[in-house]
C-alpha cells in the first residue's frame, strides 16, 4: 500500500516538473525566430504583462512564426485564466507545432485571416489585452487600432510593436488620446527584408498603452 502511495506521488512529482519545463522551453525557446521575430526580452514582457493584468481575452494580430502567441498564452496558462486569439492572414504549420509543444492548445485559437475581417467576427463583448504587431504601413496600423479601441475597458492595455524604428506604428501611437502611453527601447533596430522601412539606428520599440 505504501508502495502505491509513494509511485503515485513520484509521478504526480515527474507530471509536475515535466509542466514547468514546458512552459519555460514554450515561453523562452520555442519558436524563437529571433531576429526575424519579436526578441526574447520583449517576449518576456508580454508575458509578465499578462501575468499582472490578468486578462480575460486578449487578442494578438500578427501571428508569424508564434512566439509571441507562445508568451501571451503561457501567462494565460500560469494565470489560470483567459483565451488568447491569435489573428494572421498566412497560415504556418510551425504555429500549430509550437502551440502543441507548448501545451497551449486550450487557451489559444489560432485565426487565419485579416484583421478587419476576423474580429468583427469573433463578436466579442470586450478585449483585455491586445498586441498589434501586423501590417506596419501607418493605414494598416491604425485601422487595427481603430478596431480594437471601443472594445477595451478602462486599465485595459494595448500593445504596439516596433513604435520607434518603423513610421507607421509610431504615428499611430502619437494620435492615441484616451490612453496613458509608455514606449519603452527593446534591442537596436536590424535590417530587414521584410521591413524596408526599418530605421537601424534606432531601437525598435515596444509601446504599453493604458485606457483611462
Amino acid at each position: 500500500m505504501k508502495s502505491s502511495k509513494k509511485i503515485i506521488k513520484n509521478k504526480k512529482l515527474i507530471f509536475k516538473l515535466k509542466k514547468l519545463a514546458m512552459r519555460f522551453a514554450g515561453r523562452l525557446i520555442w519558436p524563437n525566430m529571433f531576429p526575424t521575430a519579436l526578441d526574447p526580452i520583449s517576449g518576456n514582457l508580454l508575458y509578465d504583462l499578462i501575468r499582472l493584468t490578468k486578462p480575460d481575452v486578449a487578442v494578438e494580430i500578427g501571428t508569424f512564426k508564434g512566439y509571441s502567441a507562445i508568451c501571451l498564452a503561457q501567462g494565460l496558462e500560469d494565470n489560470q485564466r483567459g483565451i488568447l486569439y491569435t489573428i494572421d492572414p498566412v497560415e504556418q504549420p510551425i504555429v500549430y507545432q509550437a502551440i502543441k509543444k507548448a501545451g497551449l492548445g486550450h487557451c489559444i485559437k489560432y485565426v487565419i485571416d485579416y484583421s478587419q475581417n476576423a474580429i468583427p467576427k469573433l463578436e466579442l463583448d470586450k478585449i483585455d489585452f491586445v498586441f498589434i504587431d501586423g501590417d506596419h504601413d501607418y493605414e494598416n496600423c491604425r485601422r487595427d487600432f481603430n478596431l480594437v479601441k471601443d472594445l477595451v475597458p478602462k486599465n485595459g492595455l494595448v500593445v504596439f510593436h516596433d513604435t520607434l524604428a518603423l513610421a507607421g506604428p509610431k504615428r499611430v501611437v502619437a494620435e492615441i488620446r484616451g490612453f496613458e502611453i509608455l514606449t519603452l527601447p527593446t534591442i537596436t533596430g536590424l535590417i530587414s527584408p521584410d521591413n524596408p522601412g526599418l530605421n537601424t539606428d534606432h531601437p525598435l520599440g515596444i509601446t504599453i498603452c493604458k485606457k483611462i
